[in-house]
């Protein structure tokens, strides 16, 4: 049987809000199942990760693997699909932004054959305890030991401070599932909990339930909401977007100044630019003047942009007037 060399994996990744007990669309995920195979490729060589772009390429092989691939959300503005990204999917991410520091991990592995090498193993026919030997049962290797290609997940520079901070936070105090399972089955929510004293197993069960009726749902879950508070750190920082501008008075060249108040560095006399501040100026060359649109990434308020010790969160909860200046 032919296969067809677009052939695209769709993941979908859904989770218990903690607010609310309710399942919630995290994110989704898209993986190119074949990628394409240079016609004078040797024996042995290993073919390019790049997926076909018709379903007429002759030339193409099983994207075997382990690999750590990217979660994307439907929430914000369409985004562009990432660079290299083939015809599959990008049509199965369709716009989707990814979620910061967001993935998972994935493998793709050739089916076990029979003695005869006739025809493939199945789970169904093969007793439990011969699922590891037979080659139907392959252990997962530790995302430390480099056995996962990243390059589908590639941090920016922003997320690295985002995973380092998380870190630091980890090592000081455990986050485990038990951990959020319980919590969340305390909070006052609209779906049912268990008691404050469920064993691990009934916590288990119970937030199994409430998964698998979200698959079994005719109504898909709704996208997990991100317009909640969470707790600051200046390590991490804030990180500002500036999309663009609607309706300006002329019809001028423009750029958006953005700072923090206070420090409300360049509206001191004599004005003060530091790290409090930051202009956004790359135009979208298409874009009307006086509805200007902005190609620029995130930019990231953290540490010394504050206001207050450098070293400390506590002191910014006491400035309730901070706020954020875009001119």
């Amino acid at each position: 049987a032919r296969f067809d060399p677009t052939a695209t994996l769709y993941l979908t990744a859904v989770g218990l809000d903690a607010r609310t007990r309710q399942p919630v669309l995290v994110g989704r995920a898209a993986f190119a199942l074949f990628c394409k195979l240079d016609e004078v490729a040797g024996a042995g060589e290993r073919p390019a990760r790049e997926q076909p772009a018709t379903t007429s390429e002759r030339y193409f092989a099983a994207n075997l693997g382990c690999f750590q691939a990217r979660l994307y959300s439907d929430r914000g503005s369409p985004a562009p699909p990432p660079p290299g990204t083939g015809p599959g999917v990008s049509k199965m991410l369709n716009g989707g932004r990814p979620l910061p520091a967001a993935s998972i991990l994935l493998r793709l592995l050739p089916a076990p054959q029979t003695a005869d090498g006739l025809g493939l193993l199945s789970a169904e026919d093969v007793p439990a305890d011969k699922h590891e030997s037979l080659g139907l049962r392959v252990r997962a290797p530790e995302y430390a030991s480099g056995a996962y290609d990243s390059a589908l997940a590639t941090p920016t520079p922003a997320e690295l401070t985002l995973l380092r901070a998380r870190a630091r936070e980890r090592g000081a105090k455990a986050d485990t599932v038990r951990d959020r399972l319980r919590a969340a089955s305390q909070a006052a929510g609209s779906a049912p909990a268990p008691s404050a004293s469920a064993s691990e197993s009934e916590l288990q069960k119970w937030a199994s339930d409430l998964l698998d009726s979200a698959f079994d749902s005719r109504v898909p879950p709704k996208p997990m909401p991100f317009n909640w508070g969470f707790p600051f750190s200046r390590t991490r920082g804030v990180a500002v977007v500036i999309v663009g501008a609607n309706n300006l008075p002329n019809a001028y060249l423009s750029a958006a100044l953005v700072s923090l108040a206070p420090p409300g560095g360049p509206y001191r006399k004599p004005p003060q630019f530091d790290a409090s501040v930051h202009l956004v100026s790359a135009l979208q060359p298409a874009s009307d003047l006086r509805s200007p649109k902005w190609d620029t990434p995130p930019h990231v308020f953290r540490a010394e942009a504050f206001p207050g010790l450098a070293d400390s969160d506590d002191d910014v909860f006491n400035l309730p007037h901070l706020a954020l200046v875009i001119d």
